[in-house]
């Protein structure tokens, strides 16, 4: 992979790299120990808009009512969060509660949002959450507008675990 190639050009001993995509941040922590590279990946925390928008270069093809509904992904974390707070703990229950959600912010966008997935994962392993913990991730991505942007975002249950990396 590119990253592997950079790795072994650069002898780097630690990497940032940003947590809005965990997924591939999960993925070279694992490569990073499989091939035994020595080097200390770090996840950098997600920056966020005041309203909470996770920041990304994409956001600027975003027209002010797309960035309304792209708050969606946003507002999906809060009532995932709000849910385990409250004493939730049932996997399917949470999904379902979150997918009813989602239906009721695409009907509000006019089906200019369009759910990708969104999972409960095991932060580490990205195997499906078969309990909920503190630490569990939500990860959700969307398509909006007609112009297909592609958003993501993601956050472990609890929102202090955002700055234990």
């Amino acid at each position: 992979t590119v990253v592997l190639k950079l790795f072994n050009l650069s002898g780097a001993h630690v990497a940032y790299f940003g947590e809005k995509d965990w997924q591939q941040l999960v993925i070279i922590r694992q490569m990073v120990r499989e091939f035994h590279l020595g080097v200390d990946v770090k996840g950098c925390p997600i920056a966020r808009d005041p309203d909470g928008l996770a920041m990304s270069s994409r956001n600027r093809y975003l027209q002010p009512e797309q960035r309304e509904h792209a708050l969606s992904l946003w507002r999906t974390v809060q009532r995932a969060r709000q849910a385990f707070a409250n004493g939730e703990r049932s996997r399917e229950q949470l999904l379902a509660m979150l997918h009813a959600s989602w239906e009721e912010e695409a009907l509000v966008s006019s089906g200019a949002l369009e759910l990708d997935y969104l999972e409960l994962r095991d932060p580490e392993t990205l195997a499906q959450a078969p309990v909920l913990a503190p630490e569990t991730r939500l990860i959700l991505a969307a398509w909006l507008g007609a112009n297909r942007v592609r958003l993501i975002d993601n956050a472990p249950l609890v929102e202090a675990l955002d700055e234990d990396r």
